[in-house]
């Protein structure tokens, strides 16, 4: 009998290679936002990034420590964390393009986006965002 499921190689169903999908409060790197948008899977409008399926989400401005340079333990324990600009700020960090440092503590850093989820009628300006509630 014929297993439906018994495909030949040059037959066998294609893989779904699509990038995962977005999530809020996730961390996207620059590099991944301009991928994304040049496959067009989503469309950047100033702060506002909608997907494909029209889902708004606010692009807030954020680094990912990557790990500390002197290859010691890492003293604050950041390593892969990511945060807003402020947020670092506020917890002591000095910033550079790619490095985020707190004392003699220096992380190499990435520099992308922390995606907030809105409200499908929220403003293309960014200036009334309407965020979603948790």
């Amino acid at each position: 009998m014929n297993d439906p499921y018994d495909f030949p190689p040059a037959m066998s169903p294609l893989r779904d290679t699509s990038p995962p999908p977005l999530a809020a409060d996730e961390f996207i790197s620059d590099e991944e936002l301009h991928a994304l948008i040049a496959r067009g899977t989503v469309r950047r409008d100033g702060c506002i990034l909608r997907t494909d399926d029209g889902t708004p989400y606010l692009l807030a401005e954020a680094m990912r420590a990557l790990g500390n340079i002197s290859q010691e333990t890492d003293p604050y324990g950041v390593t892969g964390q990511a945060e807003t600009l402020g947020g670092w700020l506020r917890r002591g960090f000095v910033m550079s393009s790619q490095r985020i440092a707190l004392g003699r503590a220096v992380y190499d850093a990435e520099s992308g986006f922390i995606l907030r989820r809105l409200a499908r009628d929220a403003d293309a300006s960014g200036i009334n965002p309407a965020i979603r509630p948790r």
